[in-house]
């Protein structure tokens, strides 16, 4: 099986499983939401993992997530051979889930702004952020 597809059979699947987590009053624990949340992560990353870059140019970057103060947790890097209108409906609806989980559990957080990356390069075929000339994937 590709990876193309084990992607899509994940997509597909994590969006049913979303449906049925996210909508509220339906008696979900705080436990399970959160799984559902990593699960929906890991499938943004392991999407912006088969990705990748030729040149720099190919490089981009997004905020993941949904912090309670506002803002994203991190930023992602990716290469512009994806499929961005996929990428940013699984980031949106991500970051959407989160707010609402924030909101329905009272999760608090600091309220610091994330730096945004001085650069985005690329860096053996992956999309890399820099910070201060120091890389990060």
């Amino acid at each position: 099986m590709s990876n193309i597809t084990i992607i899509k059979t994940i997509s597909g699947l994590l969006f049913l499983v979303s449906i049925f987590v996210f909508v509220p009053a339906c008696g979900v624990t705080q436990e399970e939401e959160k799984s559902a949340l990593d699960a929906q992560k890991k499938e943004i990353i392991a999407y912006v993992k088969s990705g990748t870059c030729i040149d720099n140019s190919n490089c981009q970057y997004i905020g993941l997530g949904s912090k309670p103060c506002g803002g994203p947790w991190d930023y992602l890097f990716y290469s512009t051979s994806l499929d961005t209108t996929k990428l940013f409906q699984m980031i949106t609806r991500y970051n959407s889930n989160e707010d609402s989980y924030n909101r329905n559990w009272g999760i608090i957080s600091d309220c610091s702004v994330l730096p945004l990356p001085d650069s985005v390069k690329c860096l053996n075929g992956a999309c890399v952020g820099y910070w201060n000339g120091t890389p990060r994937q």
